[in-house]
């Protein structure tokens, strides 16, 4: 039988159609093998090409068993038995069908991976190459993980980025920051592209193999064409990890160019126990990723750090950031920071949590100081750029605080918090398409950051654009789901799109599931207490404010500033005038120079109307005319030309009584897309209009628009079943 099958596929030329169809499929691979980097086309692409010849393998197969192709055209294959094709091998009307049906599968394979292939190279793409690369300039990519234990990671993350940092050691060596060099980590780009999208010369790559407490980590130096400059395999104890950095970096500089190694500024580095080292790596970690919840695991390492070596003063830097970044005790934050400071007053990173720490207690001038000296001894710091950035916005350096942005942007192009205050800044000023495009750049890479999806997210909502900030923020919350991380954050964030539409039902679900985790972030519960004002059940916002208090353990003068001002605005709504001022005089930064954010200029007017309540019409006026005198100059400078701070603008004119001017301004915002309907709705300081027809006629057209996307989300969600795909993937990750 065996036999018989293989004699009639011979006769009928099968074998002879896979031998030729394999070939050349193999000669089709070899050729992209060549090409493909040539071209740009990442390494994935060559996947899709073995795909698509396996898929193509049984259409031939059919193709060759059916068929046979003759001088004459193609002819059905003569039955066993006869040696020519005689009238019955013509096509039929059966034969065309089956011909068209192989053809149509065929072409489906090929446009199919067509696509993936340029979508693969498009995804590139959309980061933008630098073809001005600086002299000696390097990135170090993230060293693999070689050890069987996956938890290693961080492990290999903190020595990449320890090199990075003593690399920064020599001042001829334009190394480029943590956030983009990591960027593309776990991805297949061909080395000439991905220098071209860093925008550097040199690539630093490596792998770490950790057993127990032996270590192994190769390092090689690769230029941009992919040549190796330099490479070397170091086998050491644990203990001797920090020399083995110190000697790659030498080495690094040393085959850069042979006077590169005459620029080492050295700084006197202390070496920590090695328990003590691998906590702070964990905990620093969770500081650059910031998942929900991420300040208690963070101070949970430090800690640990901490406690394993007394006198290792990073861990209590990183401490301090935790506690500063996470709006926690700031009492308890300064006395980590002088602790620090105590130990090694001229750590770049003891000097970047001083920093954070004068500017949370609005020292800005101070803190634009150290944070300067931070940011001279090691320009790769996370995030200290946009720390010095906001101190310099707040004393009205504008332009000296762009060009802190703009320099650091050169030295991490894909830092999102750098692009995100660039797209804050073209927001302000009423560019919303440059300011989308920023975070959709970082949408593009292969693994987007959280900040890009909650940047966006805020966007749209100040655009009034809540049918597409409800999509970016399940596209979001899948991607986290796919991350094994908790996007909490971003259900609460949904939640209260869903509510500006009006879809209260469906708000109060995804509410309910972001506060369904053992740990609740601070900001998700604040969204708690807005979605109660969206509602209109203002006798509730106070509830997710308590359940804070009571949660972090502390008392309301402990909390950082920010907190504070949420909480007096909590007051203001629920008619509690006098403990509003009290906690809003105290914390607000008022008189020079003027914050310019809409939220504090907000939270201001909530005092000024609080004053108002009370019959300080005095101190009311005060405020008013100076946050009006504020708004006028930054909108001179072409700042406040958002939605949102053109309502705001309208507040304070309808504060002021000078109400035409207020819906005048409020038909600009409008216009511009504002669209908070419903927190005007229940806002009582917009109620001595609430009668006026002119503002009946601005809330109907803000509503008319809502209305349509309302009915837009409404059809998404009858056909899209996100909860149930949601819930899937959740379900098979739990079981793998």
């Amino acid at each position: 039988m065996a036999s018989s099958i293989y004699d009639e596929m011979r006769r009928r030329g099968v074998l002879r159609v896979a031998a030729v169809y394999i070939i050349a499929a193999w000669l089709t691979i070899q050729v992209a093998d060549v090409f493909f980097p040539a071209w740009n086309v990442p390494e994935q692409a060559k996947q899709y090409l073995l795909l698509a010849a396996i898929l193509g393998f049984p259409i031939a197969m059919v193709f060759g068993w059916l068929y046979d192709i003759t001088p004459q055209g193609i002819l059905r294959t003569p039955p066993s038995g006869l040696e020519e094709a005689d009238a019955s091998a013509r096509l039929r009307h059966g034969d065309r069908i089956t011909l068209a049906a192989l053809a149509i599968a065929a072409a489906m394979i090929i446009f199919s991976v067509t696509g993936n292939i340029i979508e693969t190279a498009d995804d590139l793409a959309v980061v933008d190459t630098v073809s001005d690369k600086p002299e000696n300039s390097i990135a170090v990519l993230p060293f693999v993980n070689m050890s069987d234990d996956p938890r290693n990671e961080y492990f290999c993350d903190g020595i990449s980025e320890e090199i990075l940092h003593r690399l920064s050691d020599y001042r001829d060596m334009y190394v480029l920051a943590r956030t983009s060099s990591f960027a593309f980590k776990n991805t297949d780009i061909e080395v000439g592209r991905l220098a071209d999208v860093l925008g550097v010369r040199y690539l630093l790559q490596g792998a770490v193999r950790k057993v127990g407490n032996e270590l192994r980590i190769s390092a090689q130096l690769v230029d941009e064409n992919n040549f190796q400059v330099w490479s070397k395999t170091f086998d050491r104890q644990m203990e001797g990890v920090f020399a083995i950095q110190s000697e790659i970096a030498l080495a690094v500089a040393e085959s850069l160019a042979s006077t590169m190694a005459a620029s080492h500024e050295p700084r006197d580095r202390r070496q920590p126990e090695i328990d003590a080292y691998q906590h702070f790596l964990l905990g620093r970690e969770y500081l650059r990723a910031r998942p929900p919840g991420f300040a208690e695991d963070a101070i949970r390492h430090f800690d640990a750090a901490i406690a394993a070596d007394a006198q290792y003063a990073a861990p209590l830097a990183g401490k301090a950031m935790a506690l500063l970044l996470a709006w926690r005790d700031i009492d308890a934050a300064t006395t980590v920071v002088e602790e620090a400071v105590q130990l090694d007053a001229n750590d770049p990173f003891v000097l970047a949590a001083h920093g954070l720490l004068l500017q949370s207690e609005r020292k800005s001038e101070e803190a634009a100081v150290i944070l300067r000296r931070a940011l001279t001894l090691d320009p790769g710091i996370a995030g200290v750029s946009t720390w010095l950035y906001n101190a310099l916005i707040s004393t009205e350096r504008v332009d000296e605080a762009f060009a802190v942005l703009e320099r650091a942007q050169e030295r991490d192009p894909l830092d999102p918090r750098l692009a995100s205050n660039l797209a804050t800044r073209y927001s302000s000023q009423g560019d919303f398409h440059r300011a989308e495009a920023l975070y959709k750049r970082l949408l593009a890479l292969p693994i987007p950051p959280h900040m890009a999806y909650s940047g966006l997210f805020g966007l749209y909502d100040h655009y009034g654009r809540f049918d597409e900030s409800i999509a970016v923020g399940k596209e979001g919350i899948l991607a986290y789901a796919a991350l094994d991380a908790d996007p909490q954050f971003l259900y609460a964030s949904v939640a209260y799109a869903y509510g500006r539409l009006g879809m209260f039902d469906t708000a109060r679900y995804w509410m309910d599931r972001a506060e369904s985790g053992e740990r609740v972030a601070v900001g998700v519960r604040m969204r708690r207490s807005y979605l109660y004002r969206l509602t209109g059940e203002l006798h509730r916002v106070e509830e997710p404010i308590r359940i804070i208090l009571d949660e972090q353990g502390v008392d309301l003068e402990r909390l950082a500033p920010f907190f504070s001002h949420v909480v007096g605005a909590v007051r203001m709504v629920e008619g509690k005038y006098d403990e509003a001022i009290e906690i809003l005089e105290a914390t607000l930064p008022l008189g020079e120079p003027f914050q310019r954010d809409p939220l504090t200029i907000d939270f201001v007017q909530a005092l000024a109307w609080c004053h108002q309540k009370v019959g300080n019409t005095q101190r009311s006026h005060e405020l008013l005319a100076y946050l009006d005198k504020g708004i006028r100059a930054s909108q001179e400078r072409g700042f406040g030309r958002d939605p949102f701070s053109l309502s705001i603008q309208a507040q304070n004119y309808l504060l002021m009584g000078e109400l035409e001017r207020a819906l005048d301004t409020l038909e600009i915002a409008i216009a511009s897309g504002f669209r908070y309907h419903q927190v005007l709705l229940y806002d009582e300081r917009w109620a001595r209009v609430a009668d006026d027809q002119r503002y009946q006629e601005l809330l109907a057209r803000m509503k008319a628009d809502i209305d349509v996307q309302r009915q837009r989300v409404e059809e998404i969600d009858a056909t899209d079943r996100f909860i149930e795909r949601l819930d899937a993937m959740l379900t098979e990750l739990a079981a793998n």
